[in-house]
C-alpha cells in the first residue's frame, strides 16, 4: 500500500471511532427519540428499563440485543390495536416482571419507585375514577373541566384527555420526590 491508502485508512478509523464515541454517550429523551426513530418512536418506553424518561447507550445496546434474539420483537412489543373484552377486573398493580438483573421495568418499576402511602393514594384514587375499570379514565368518567386542571394537564403527558395508569404513576412518581 502507499502512503496516500494508509493515511486514507487511518483517516476513517479515526472517524469512526469518534462517530463510535458520540454514539456510545449519548442519551435520547423520548422528544428527541421520537423526532429521531420516527416511526419507532413507540418503542421508547420498552427500552428505557429504568424509566428515568431517557435512553441511555447501555440500553440502546440491551434493546439491539433484545432484537436480535427475538425476531418478531415488533409483534410482541407494539400494543394491539383491537381492544378485547375482558372477562373480569384486571389489578392495577401488577407482578413486577424484572429484566436479568432483576431490576422492574415499565410500569412495573414506576409502582415499585413509590413509597406504600403515595401508592395506596394513587391506587385508590384511579380505582375510584376509572368507572369502567379499563385502566384509564376519559372525560365520560370525570368531567372534562377536570382535565384542565393544573394537576391533570401535568398528569395527563400526552394532552388527550384520558388519564393512564402509566401517566399516573409517572406524575405520582415525579410528586413524590
Amino acid at each position: 500500500m502507499n502512503k496516500q491508502t494508509i493515511t486514507t485508512i487511518l483517516t476513517l478509523i479515526i472517524c469512526f471511532s469518534v462517530f463510535v464515541q458520540e454514539v456510545k454517550g449519548k442519551d435520547w429523551t423520548e422528544g428527541e427519540w421520537k423526532k429521531e426513530k420516527g416511526k419507532y418512536g413507540w418503542v421508547f418506553p420498552h427500552i428505557d428499563e429504568n424509566a428515568d424518561g431517557k435512553v441511555t447507550a447501555a440500553e440502546y445496546e440491551a434493546f439491539q440485543k433484545y432484537k436480535k434474539k427475538h425476531p418478531n420483537w415488533e409483534s410482541e412489543l407494539k400494543p394491539k390495536a383491537v381492544i378485547s373484552e375482558k372477562t373480569e377486573t384486571e389489578p392495577l398493580v401488577t407482578k413486577a416482571q424484572k429484566n436479568n438483573a432483576g431490576i422492574p421495568q415499565g410500569i412495573e418499576a414506576l409502582e415499585a419507585a413509590l413509597n406504600e402511602e403515595r401508592m395506596a393514594q394513587a391506587v385508590k384514587m384511579f380505582e375510584e375514577l376509572d368507572k369502567n375499570k379499563d385502566g384509564k379514565i376519559t372525560d365520560q368518567e370525570v368531567p372534562a373541566k377536570k382535565f384542565e386542571n393544573k394537576v391533570w394537564i401535568q398528569a395527563n403527558l400526552n394532552g388527550d384527555m384520558i388519564l393512564t395508569w402509566e401517566e399516573e404513576l409517572i406524575w405520582q412518581y415525579n410528586f413524590q420526590k
